[in-house]
């Protein structure tokens, strides 16, 4: 009788921890807080997440518009100008600088000439920003590039940053840019201007 007394306690003892586990399992476990009363999680309390949230995928439109600037360091204004539309305007703001609006012809002049005085040239987006209903990607930008020579001066290396407003338009399925507005740090917009006229004039008592 004592031997099957004794299994049947072992038994019961069993059942109760078992019983104990499960209920201690399902209980919500009060937390003194930092005034001395408990507080117990809401349902609604989310555990912190372990993995970095995901960066969306870049839109056709946005890269098409990354495309365009990532290009201008090959130098080359044809490259460049692949991207445009035959209609594309380039303006530079703000309008203290008195700089020209100018068209794709005028552009591919213009840009040859500045980029003859380069040996690289990079512009490196920061911060985009994109206006789906506008058709306008909004980019600010560092940039810069290695100066051939003595071509600006004593400046071996030149550097600026500028926002790009850039609007684009479909072409047979293919985004492209129609228009730039860039507007730079006035500051130094205006230094590279004068050095530019001054390597001109430089040039014209050379010649």
């Amino acid at each position: 009788m004592a031997k099957a007394d004794n299994i049947t306690q072992s038994t019961t003892t069993t059942t109760i921890e078992n019983s104990l586990s499960a209920a201690t399992a399902n209980m919500t476990i009060a937390t003194p807080t930092s005034n001395g009363h408990t507080s117990t999680p809401s349902k609604l309390d989310k555990p912190a997440s372990t993995t970095a949230p995901t960066a969306p995928p870049t839109s056709a439109l946005t890269q098409a518009a990354l495309d365009f600037l990532k290009d201008f360091s090959t130098l080359s204004p044809a490259i460049i100008t692949s991207h445009c539309t035959p209609d594309f305007t380039h303006s530079i703001s703000p309008a203290s600088l008195a700089l020209p609006s100018r068209n794709l012809e005028e552009f591919k002049t213009h840009s040859a000439r500045v980029y003859s005085l380069f040996s690289t040239w990079e512009i490196v987006p920061d911060t985009v920003f994109e206006d789906v209903g506008k058709s306008t990607v909004v980019a600010h930008a560092k940039m810069g590039g290695k100066v051939k020579g003595r071509a600006l001066g004593d400046v071996d290396f030149w550097k600026n940053e500028a926002v790009f407003w850039i609007e684009m338009g479909e072409v047979e399925g293919r985004w492209m840019v129609k228009a730039v507005r860039e507007f730079v740090d006035s500051k130094l917009g205006e230094e590279l201007r004068r050095r530019l006229t001054g390597t001109a004039k430089e040039r014209t008592l050379e010649e």
